[in-house]
């Protein structure tokens, strides 16, 4: 947990904790996910994973021989959204500061606490990261 700093310049901090800024952020990040987690599967296994970049959104696909599945991501203003191949919301989170002045996620389902932006990730990209690939379901 960060300590609260009573000399932050909250405004400052916040006007540059935009959406389009930590979108692209949160894009670059889940780059680097995708081909770390390609380059740990099995070579030989009947699954990979690819990244798609469509500028306002962008899509991780779990190519395999029983069908793709996705998690896609886009902002709305000051809010991160997670969707899934059936247009089910993956997670949504919104932005704020930390007591310490830096740019956080805040989840509806966590009131008071704030999240970094590489445990949003890990929330949306978990199951399809790991669960998926070796589910027997379609």
């Amino acid at each position: 947990m960060e300590d609260y700093d009573p000399e932050v310049d909250w405004v400052t901090a916040r006007a540059k904790c935009t959406g389009a800024e930590v979108f692209q952020g949160l894009k670059a990040n889940v780059r680097k996910d995708v081909d770390i987690r390609n380059s740990l599967r099995d070579k030989e296994a009947p699954y990979g994973f690819k990244f798609t970049d469509n500028g306002n959104e962008f899509t991780v696909l779990l190519m395999r021989n029983r069908g793709e599945r996705w998690v896609q991501f886009r902002y709305e203003g000051d809010t991160l959204i997670a969707t899934d191949q059936s247009g089910k919301r993956v997670i949504e989170a919104t932005l704020t500061l930390s007591g310490a002045g830096n740019c956080r996620l805040a989840m509806e389902h966590l009131p008071g606490q704030a999240i970094q932006e590489w445990a949003f990730r890990h929330m949306a990209l978990e199951k399809l990261f790991f669960v998926e690939p070796v589910s027997t379901t379609t």
